[in-house]
């Protein structure tokens, strides 16, 4: 939830950022260069850990399930 979150922040101070990238010298086409990267770089970062807990959550369900056989009388 916190990703969700930290993205949608990001997306809503999109101006913002580019202003502030832009107080450093940046050229406006510069500074949302860089908020575009950023920004596809947060998206991707999240991806991957979405990923990661998903497999998680199915290796999980995984071991449940071969305990459950186990513990299951022959």
């Amino acid at each position: 939830m916190k990703g969700e979150e930290g993205l949608r922040l990001l997306h809503q101070s999109r101006e913002t950022f580019i202003n502030s990238l832009r107080n450093t010298g940046l050229t406006y086409a510069e500074a949302k260069t860089k908020y575009d990267n950023c920004l596809d770089d947060q998206e991707a970062q999240h991806l991957r850990v979405r990923q990661q807990m998903d497999y998680a959550e199915r290796m999980h369900q995984h071991v449940l399930r071969r305990i459950a056989l186990q513990a299951t009388p022959a």
